[in-house]
């Protein structure tokens, strides 16, 4: 799918959700689970490896699990990132092996989960659309030039300005 036809359907959502400004990655899953009619819970967990964040659907709720070390702009990305899975209806019904589970969430009932999805599990559409549709949730927000990434890694400001030089900046409030 071109970059152009991917944010155009990621502004579609944005204003399908109602979002035209600055939004936390949390208002974002309440106005989601809101639109749904099903609670989203977002929970810090300690054990992710190499994955930053997923979702896990139950039959009675989802749940997005994100590295408990992230902050900032990286924290409200992922989160965003793992909710447009939710929101563009990614993946598939596959679920994590039980003893698998288990031992990740020893406290969740792997009989109770519907989906599991972990980004290396997406396709490549799939991934692009929850990546470009963080950002410029992200762009409404904040402006990556802004004192938000003082004090951030070489490699994050970096990024940042690759990603305004990409899509723009869509600050409402910049004169």
């Amino acid at each position: 799918m071109r970059l152009g036809v991917v944010r155009a359907r990621c502004a579609r959502l944005l204003a399908d959700l109602g979002i035209d400004g600055p939004t936390s990655a949390k208002e974002l899953a309440d106005q989601l689970s809101r639109q749904r009619d099903r609670p989203i819970r977002l929970v810090a967990h300690p054990r992710l490896g190499e994955m930053s964040g997923f979702w896990i659907g139950t039959d009675d709720a989802d749940t997005v699990f994100y590295d408990d070390a992230l902050t900032g702009l990286h924290l409200e990305h992922v989160i965003a990132h793992e909710l447009a899975h939710i929101a563009f209806g990614h993946g598939h019904d596959e679920v994590l092996a039980p003893d698998v589970l288990a031992a990740l969430f020893p406290l969740l009932d792997p009989a109770k989960v519907r989906r599991t999805l972990a980004r290396k599990e997406y396709s490549e559409a799939e991934e692009r659309e929850a990546e470009v549709f963080a950002s410029m949730l992200l762009q409404l927000s904040a402006d990556p030039a802004a004192d938000a990434l003082t004090g951030m890694a070489d490699d994050t400001r970096r990024r940042a300005a690759d990603l305004t030089a990409t899509f723009g900046s869509r600050r409402r409030d910049v004169r």
